[in-house]
């Protein structure tokens, strides 16, 4: 039919900025939090198998609709995994005790403050535990 499915995300901003109207952001393939992982058992298989088959994570390939390719958040539902991929994006050294001490200050933080946490806020979760190993 000729339909370039790579501009479905573009045409749905444009046609957001046209009426005013916002799309939500869990919205399936256009949504701007559609392709955000916080969930631990999710971010595994992100992690283990998204490369070889990313349909076993998504249905839809992010890049087939025009969209950002997946970005893993930090909350309250994240697991080991989330912290692996952040403290190797970061450049943090953590053992698996230290990854362990790490998500349980994550899900309390991100519960209290009721969102997910940022990259500094991780950085410094991460410090603390460091530092009370020593």
């Amino acid at each position: 039919m000729g339909i370039n499915y790579r501009k479905l995300n573009e045409l749905s901003k444009f046609v957001t900025d046209l009426s005013g109207i916002d799309v939500p952001a869990n919205r399936p393939f256009i949504g701007s939090k559609a392709y955000t992982i916080e969930s631990g058992i999710v971010t595994s298989w992100f992690k283990n198998a998204f490369e070889k088959d990313p349909t076993i994570v998504f249905p839809v390939h992010p890049e087939f609709v025009g969209h950002e390719m997946p970005e893993i958040v930090m909350g309250k539902k994240s697991g080991v995994d989330n912290i692996t991929l952040w403290s190797q994006k970061l450049g943090i050294e953590l053992s698996e005790d230290e990854k362990m001490a790490v998500l349980n200050q994550v899900k309390l933080r991100s519960h209290d403050l009721k969102r997910t946490l940022t990259e500094n806020e991780f950085k410094k979760i991460a410090k603390q535990v460091k530092t009370k190993k020593k």
